[in-house]
């Protein structure tokens, strides 16, 4: 059995990624490996932990919102009545 290399690609700039950490762990039972890697260009690396923030806070927000408003359907435009 071969082992291959897998290249990661930077989904703004097209450079390759560097892995910066890789471990192992069990989940359910499963083995599940998990590597983090980061752009090779720090300036393109910055920006994408931005809009990672931007997703996370607009992620947290709407989570919130479903927590304040009960899992209510709304009409757009409306606001749901507490």
């Amino acid at each position: 059995m071969a082992i291959t290399q897998k290249t990661d690609i930077c989904f703004q700039c097209g450079k390759e990624r560097i892995t910066t950490k890789t471990y192992k762990e069990y989940v359910n039972g499963s083995l599940v490996t998990t590597t983090q890697s980061v752009c090779s260009d720090s300036a393109c690396q910055k920006r994408t932990e931005d809009l990672i923030k931007k997703d996370k806070a607009r992620r947290d927000e709407a989570a919130m919102n479903r927590y304040q408003f009960g899992n209510r359907k709304s009409v757009k435009g409306q606001i749901p009545k507490s």
